[in-house]
């Protein structure tokens, strides 16, 4: 409605449009269709959807559409007690699985009435969304920013991700099948195993930072295999 009452306000050429919805009212909503080149979905919509039709759907939907796929997966209110080991899995493991190019940070630092910057356990889910918390001086303003485990998390899923496509680059450009062939068996299992879940909640439960390691080792030496 909002779109349709206020008009076009000024053209801008090559300007990509975001749009936050639920992944399964985008791919049938023609209006927003129309208007947006980028969906930036809601998690549960999303995981409702690949539960029912599968993650190769989307591909799918994406091609078809000719849309990109964002991502904001920030409600670690399942499991308030493992927030880093979240923020590491939707930044890494899990965000490759998808055919998302982004997981967006659902805010940076908040303070609220749940929330409270020093105490973490405070808030009725008992955690916070934040990434980091201020450190004030004497007057008041803001001199630094102390990270949270959740922003720790994050650091690690962004390694494990670069991990992941430094592997499918050199699979990429190397022609020795005798090297090509074990590390990209080592990729698919990893592949299948991120597909194995039901759901990210049932994916966190299973993992544990030694699970992380497993895999980050196996990533390094397939990695150095095809060099």
């Amino acid at each position: 409605i909002f779109l349709k009452r206020a008009g076009i306000l000024k053209t801008i050429k090559d300007l990509k449009i975001v749009v936050t919805y639920e992944y399964h009212k985008f791919i049938t909503d023609r209006d927003i269709n129309n208007l947006a080149d980028v969906i930036c979905s809601s998690p549960h919509s999303l995981e409702t959807y690949i539960a029912e039709f599968g993650v190769e759907k989307i591909r799918q939907d994406l091609k078809r559409l000719n849309k990109k796929l964002w991502v904001y997966y920030n409600q670690e209110q399942y499991m308030p007690d493992r927030e880093g080991l979240f923020a590491r899995l939707i930044f890494g493991l899990y965000l490759w699985q998808l055919p998302a190019e982004v997981q967006c940070p659902y805010v940076f630092i908040q303070n609220s009435s749940a929330t409270d910057f020093y105490n973490q356990r405070k808030g009725k889910l008992g955690t916070s969304d934040s990434y980091a918390f201020p450190d004030f001086d004497s007057n008041g303003n803001i001199k630094a920013l102390i990270p949270t485990v959740k922003l720790l998390g994050l650091t690690e899923g962004y390694y494990d991700l670069k991990y992941l496509e430094t592997l499918e680059q050199k699979l990429e450009m190397c022609t020795d099948e005798k090297k090509t062939g074990p590390a990209k068996k080592n990729l698919e299992k990893i592949s299948a195993f991120c597909t194995e879940f039901k759901n990210l909640n049932d994916m966190l439960e299973r993992m544990d930072t030694e699970a992380f390691s497993k895999i980050r080792k196996l990533l390094a030496k397939s990695i150095m295999t095809v060099q």
